[in-house]
């Protein structure tokens, strides 16, 4: 394996329920990089999310990461708004 990404679909109710995708865990083995790999994957995602009838395909990245920012603006993707997190305590039986 040389890359992998996670699509997540999901409804929105506030867009009618309209079906919306969310792109993750995008990663290319780093001897592998600079190859058009993540290109195509990515590629790949949002067409199937477009032919899907998906209104918007999201992701978002951590602000350190400035090569993937560029990566993902030469793919058309746009900077909207702030992502938040939270890390959670892990359920104990």
């Amino acid at each position: 394996m040389v890359g992998t990404f996670t699509l997540l679909i999901m409804d929105n109710l506030g867009h009618l329920g309209a079906p919306s995708a969310v792109v993750e865990d995008v990663a290319v083995d780093p001897a592998c990089q600079g190859q058009g790999i993540g290109k195509a994957m990515m590629r790949h995602a949002i067409t199937l999310a477009a032919q899907s009838g998906y209104y918007k395909l999201a992701l978002s990245s951590n602000l350190k990461r400035e090569k993937a920012h560029a990566f993902y603006d030469a793919l058309g993707f746009e900077r909207h708004d702030y992502s938040f997190r939270m890390a959670l305590p892990s359920a104990s039986p």
